[in-house]
This record gives structure tokens, C-alpha cells and sequence, in this order.
């Protein structure tokens, strides 16, 4: 268990305390809080409450950062805040304002031929001595990347691996799918 330094730090704790009660997990808090903890104790060592400015430092946006790491970062600190407000203690909230829209991503879907072009590339790896059988583990793991959640479930007499290396992957989907394990 981390244990928080700032002055903010007993009501961390005791938000942390009140997550846990109604069924969150710990950790969905305390990794932030606990950056939140170094940089109060580093830029606002005298505060036992939250300021406008101290908040607002926080939030501020940080060089390569992604708009869905900065909301967790700022989710955090604004429901530290409403906890603070909740128990009596004048704080600054964070406003929803300062959230940047959630991104979307859309999966980019390889042509049949842009596949093939990957996967020849990383069948023909040469062996590097720094990265000894990289040239073998590769191609196999570029290839399982591919496979079913579900094609690790075999039948205790079912051999997934056909004599012409191929890959063979029982029930996926209600279709027998194959995968080339040429080396």
C-alpha cells in the first residue's frame, strides 16, 4: 500500500477508503493520487486543500501526452476534489471544461496484400546477436496475434498442428480456421 506524504494525504487515504467500500478497486485511484502527492509535495508542500492554482498546475496539459491520458489524470484529481468539497473542506473542483473530448480509435484493417507483404518481411529477419532466435520467435508470434481468443481451448485429442504446418484452430467461430507456420 502507498503511503501518501502531502498534507493531502490523510483524506487520500480516506477517498481511497470510501472507493473501496463501494466496490472500486484501489487501484483505479492510487497510481494518480500518488502523482498527484509527489507534485503537491513538490509544488504546493503547504496546502491541505486544493487550490485553483494547485489544481489547475495539475491539469495543464503535458507535452505528448494523449487526450484519454490526460482525462484519467484529470478524472482523478476533479473526484479527489468532489470528495474534499463532500467531507466540508473548501477545495477547488476541477470543471469538466478542462477535459478534452474522449478519442475514438478506429483499428486500421490490412489488405490481403499489405499481410502479405508483413509477414514476408518478418519471415525473412536474419538472426541478430542481440536478440538471439528473434528470426524464430517473431514470425510465430506475429502469427498467434491473429488467432481467436478461444483457439487455445483444444479437446484433449486434438492435435492443432497438421503435418503440412499448418496451424489448425477447432470451433473458432464455428469455422475451421488454418494459420501458415512457415518458417
Amino acid at each position: 500500500m502507498k503511503k501518501f506524504n502531502s498534507l493531502l494525504g490523510p483524506d487520500m487515504e480516506s477517498f481511497l477508503e470510501l472507493k473501496e467500500s463501494l466496490g472500486y478497486s484501489r487501484n483505479t485511484y492510487q497510481y494518480q493520487l500518488g502523482k498527484i502527492d509527489e507534485y503537491a509535495i513538490t509544488n504546493h508542500p503547504q496546502l491541505d486543500v486544493m487550490n485553483e492554482a494547485m489544481v489547475l498546475g495539475w491539469a495543464s496539459k503535458r507535452k505528448g501526452e494523449s487526450n484519454n491520458g490526460r482525462r484519467t489524470r484529470l478524472f482523478t484529481i476533479r473526484e479527489f476534489g468532489k470528495y474534499q468539497r463532500g467531507i466540508g473542506k473548501h477545495t477547488y473542483v476541477l470543471t469538466t471544461d478542462y477535459f478534452d473530448k474522449p478519442l475514438n480509435y478506429i483499428p486500421y484493417l490490412f489488405s490481403d496484400e499489405e499481410l502479405k507483404l508483413l509477414f514476408m518481411a518478418i519471415d525473412s529477419l536474419p538472426a541478430n546477436r542481440r536478440s538471439p532466435e528473434i528470426e524464430l520467435v517473431l514470425p510465430v508470434l506475429f502469427r498467434m496475434m491473429g488467432l481467436p481468443a478461444n483457439s487455445g481451448h483444444l479437446e484433449e485429442n486434438e492435435n492443432p498442428l497438421q503435418t503440412d504446418g499448418e496451424l489448425y484452430t477447432p470451433r473458432s467461430n464455428e469455422v475451421s480456421i488454418y494459420y501458415s507456420l512457415s518458417l
